[in-house]
This record gives structure tokens, C-alpha cells and sequence, in this order.
């Protein structure tokens, strides 16, 4: 089984402005669109099936999702250039999670990887972001969220609320 690749850019008449990515394993980076305005993503996915991972937008919401319920599922790697700063909500079961761009109100979960991100300051900010991650005993992830730099404990599982 091979896998597949898919690209996704948004217009000025539909803007992504949100992201739901739930993937297993793989990555999901956020970097400053090159290009200027609006957002482009490219997903890549190893040894898995097209018609096994979803994709789409709706309503201004860019929703990626890995197969359910299978005991190995595909790797599958999100790379999202925007000049828009989004409300995200990423889980990834083994994978990191990288902003190097502002997110909005945020949700960033992992079972098992690093979570770095750039979070804007309280006064522009009207939510709080959420980052979790469980650390297996061998391995020692960390967080970083400017202004805040954690790492958990192995065998843990630690939510920092940056507000």
C-alpha cells in the first residue's frame, strides 16, 4: 500500500479561519505563508488510502482526520503556510505539533511528541490555549509556548493552560 499527497488553498471569498486536524501519527506544522495572504496546506500521507483519511472545508473550517479504530494507521504530515492566525484544535496520538505562527483560541493535544507553538498575548486573546501531552516513561517531550517553556515528568500527563 502506498500513500498519497493533497493540496488545499484557500481564496479571498473562502478563507480558512479555523483547523480540526485528529490525525495518529505524523506531524502538524504551522508556518507564515511565503506567499502573503491567506493559507495553503499540504498533506502527505505514508502507506495509507485516500479514501481512509478525510479532508476538507466547510465553513471556513480546514477538517483533517486519520482513520479510526485500526491498530496502525497511516503517517500522515500537515504542513499549513497561513498569514491568518487561526483557532486550532490539533490531536495527534504520536506526533509533534509546531506553530510558528500566532494561533487564536487553541486546543493542542498529544499522546506522545513535542508541542511548540507561538500564542498572542492576554490583551488580544478572548480564550485560553490549552496544551496537553502524555509522556511515556522513556522519552521526555516538551512544550514550549512563548512566553512559557515546560517539560513534563515521564510518565505523566500534563494540560498547561496559557492565558
Amino acid at each position: 500500500m502506498s500513500g498519497f499527497s493533497q493540496q488545499i488553498t484557500d481564496d479571498e471569498n473562502d478563507r480558512i479561519e479555523r483547523i480540526r486536524i485528529e490525525i495518529g501519527s505524523g506531524l502538524v506544522e504551522l508556518k507564515a505563508n511565503p506567499d502573503g495572504a491567506g493559507t495553503a496546506v499540504a498533506i502527505e500521507v505514508d502507506q495509507g488510502r485516500e479514501e481512509d483519511v478525510i479532508v476538507e472545508v466547510v465553513d471556513g473550517e480546514l477538517i483533517i482526520e486519520g482513520p479510526r479504530n485500526v491498530r496502525r494507521g497511516p503517517e500522515i504530515q500537515v504542513r499549513i503556510a497561513t498569514s491568518a492566525v487561526l483557532e486550532a484544535r490539533v490531536k495527534t496520538g504520536s506526533g509533534d505539533i509546531t506553530s510558528e505562527v500566532p494561533l487564536g483560541p487553541a486546543r493542542l493535544s498529544t499522546g506522545s511528541g513535542d508541542v511548540m507553538t507561538n500564542v498572542l498575548p492576554c490583551t488580544w486573546q478572548s480564550c485560553d490555549t490549552r496544551v496537553t501531552t502524555t509522556v511515556a516513561f522513556w522519552s521526555s517531550p516538551s512544550v514550549q509556548a512563548l512566553p512559557l517553556q515546560e517539560r513534563a515528568a515521564p510518565g505523566c500527563t500534563r494540560t498547561w493552560c496559557v492565558a
